[in-house]
């Protein structure tokens, strides 16, 4: 296995981590705790499909590794996520009934919502890297919460959750709306680079 699925692990730890805080405080503070993942993740300089996916429209990252890091964060997050579902019992009632909602969502608008969610974790990370204040972590990632925007890893984070107290309630093929939302992640992440260097190419012609 290669350095980005190990990475990867611990990145989708962090998520699962983030998830629950948000669950169990709920709200605009929720929101804000769960920037403390992707905080820790820039910090470590972890492997996050949300945060490297961008990198691929820009030309410096391929799918293969990409593939490798979601794969990673999968385990991680999925892992983690029923661990501390199983210790906050709070938080796991809260993801059952967000994933009973994720069910009633089509899959286009579960891929719209999680470009815009892609949308707003590119920026976040391209600022945060240029300018190394947290505010441009923080806004970002509250505002993808708050305005009900989907993040895949985050996903499988509360899938776990949801699995880990009610199991014989959920299938794993309830696991269905993260397929959409990785895909609407990936949309969303590249978009910008993509139509940044459009923009260079017509300028130039």
């Amino acid at each position: 296995m290669s350095k980005h699925f190990y990475s990867g692990i611990l990145a989708g730890v962090f998520i699962a981590i983030a998830a629950s805080v948000n669950l169990s405080i709920g709200g605009i503070f929720g929101a804000i705790f769960f920037a403390v993942g992707l905080l820790a993740i820039l910090y470590f300089k972890l492997d996050l499909y949300t945060g490297k996916a961008g990198l691929v429209g820009e030309g410096k990252l391929t799918l293969g590794p990409l593939g490798m890091i979601l794969l990673g964060n999968f385990i991680g997050a999925l892992a983690a996520g029923t661990a501390l579902g199983i210790l906050n019992t709070q938080a796991a009632g809260a993801a059952y009934r967000l994933w009973g909602e994720r069910l009633l969502i089509d899959p286009i608008s579960i891929f719209i919502r999680a470009a815009v969610c892609g949308m707003l974790m590119y920026f976040a990370v391209t600022a945060y890297n240029t300018e190394k204040k947290i505010g441009f972590v923080i806004i970002p990632v509250a505002a993808f919460i708050l305005g009900g925007f989907i993040h895949s890893i985050a996903d499988m984070a509360y899938f776990g959750m949801a699995a880990s107290v009610e199991a014989s309630k959920l299938k794993f093929i309830d696991i269905w709306p993260i397929l959409p939302a990785i895909i609407g992640n990936f949309g969303g992440c590249i978009i910008i680079p993509v139509c940044k260097d459009l923009n260079k190419e017509i300028k130039g012609c």
